[in-house]
């Protein structure tokens, strides 16, 4: 059977990468072999039979895909085979606070660091419009008017492997009474905070943009 390699997402929410189909060495019976793109303590690479990964599922009283593609594969993955894109917002309330999320255990990498937040950006995407997106997706918030501050190189190891992240990064003003997590997956907490008494751990590129748009968050308004 041949399946698109790519991101997948399960019915109850969690991302995989599907990494290819693979056959029984004995009874040739075909298995679907993918990734958890989360924290998983139990394993993080995973089989199952073709026929179940492919199938649907009664969910909630709806008949949905077992696992829905969100991504086709395209020669690798973001960030790790390629340079990956992505649309970093830092938000703020304009006197002086700036939002938080902490990174749950199913984040792939730093969890428990806190974050200003972001995204990758989709093919044919405009950054500003990622950000946008990946705003209401993870605060409730809609932005009409993110500024840009800039675009930073990000190479990173992970899991001894090189990462290669560009983040074009966004400022953006937003009211903290509609601010709530609609990402409780990957978001396990938000918090307000002036920079003056940062949270601990940062994450680390969180710890870069501090530092390199200091002068553009210290003067936010």
């Amino acid at each position: 059977m041949n399946i698109q390699t790519g991101i997948y997402q399960h019915y109850k929410d969690d991302k995989y990468h599907l990494i290819g189909v693979a056959k029984h060495s004995e009874t040739l019976e075909e298995f679907a072999v993918y990734k958890a793109l989360y924290q998983n303590s139990v394993s993080q690479l995973w089989v199952r039979p073709t026929k179940l990964f492919t199938n649907k599922v009664e969910w909630q009283g709806k008949k949905m895909p077992h696992f829905k593609l969100l991504k086709p594969q395209q020669g690798g993955i973001a960030g790790l085979d390629y340079t990956g894109l992505t649309a970093s917002f830092i938000c703020h309330d304009g006197k002086g606070n700036f939002l938080f999320a902490k990174r749950s255990q199913k984040c792939r990498d730093e969890q428990g660091a806190w974050e200003f937040g972001g995204g990758q950006i989709e093919f044919g995407e405009d950054p500003a419009e990622a950000v946008m997106r990946e705003v209401k997706e993870e605060f409730n918030v809609t932005c009409k008017h993110p500024q840009f501050l800039g675009h930073t190189n990000l190479i990173r190891k992970h899991e001894g492997k090189t990462t290669h992240w560009l983040a074009f990064s966004f400022l953006i003003k937003v009211n903290p009474k509609q601010v709530k997590n609609t990402e409780p997956k990957s978001i396990d907490e938000l918090k307000w905070c002036k920079l003056t008494k940062l949270p601990y751990p940062l994450h680390g590129p969180t710890k870069i943009f501090i530092k390199k748009f200091k002068k553009e968050l210290t003067t936010a308004k």
